[in-house]
């Protein structure tokens, strides 16, 4: 009996706290649209939504008409926000250089559509940055705003 004493509050805390509602990737997705698509209106953008869900602007089209590959590495100065303009990550206005397949998935497809010399938004879906479970300053299944500016890329 004495055992069951010390195993009760163990499966009262599993039952109370596994019956949290745990949203669907696919679902998360449709809600990550809904908010991008009213953040759009709301700021006046215009750009492209790609089949993952990532939207992204071009605001500078750049130089050339060579892109970058997903093997490239990038130089870029980037700011990271929240959507309610919090902000989580920079460059500090200097440039940073990354190898694309080391970044989120939302910079690894999104930085392909950016030239040399060329300067967007992207607007990237919780599942293709941080998901449901978030990061330091980042909160779970949070869509999160990049401003880019690409220098250059080899």
């Amino acid at each position: 009996m004495k055992s069951f004493l010390y195993v009760l509050p163990l499966l009262l805390f599993c039952i109370l706290f596994s019956c949290e509602d745990v949203i669907e990737p696919e679902e998360q997705l449709e809600i990550d649209k809904q908010v991008i698509t009213e953040y759009v209106a709301a700021n006046g953008l215009n750009g492209t939504f790609t089949e993952s869900g990532l939207y992204y602007v071009i605001a500078d089209s750049g130089v050339g008409t060579e892109m970058p590959v997903p093997t490239s590495t990038v130089e870029i100065i980037y700011l990271g926000t929240l959507l309610d303009g919090t902000e989580f990550d920079s460059s500090d206005g200097f440039p940073a250089a990354f190898p694309i397949l080391n970044l989120i998935q939302g910079w690894q497809e999104g930085l392909l559509h950016f030239k040399r010399e060329s300067e967007g938004i992207l607007l990237v879906p919780s599942r293709l940055a941080y998901g449901p479970q978030g990061r330091v300053n980042i909160p779970p299944n949070s869509v999160l705003r990049f401003d880019i500016e690409m220098l250059d890329f080899e």
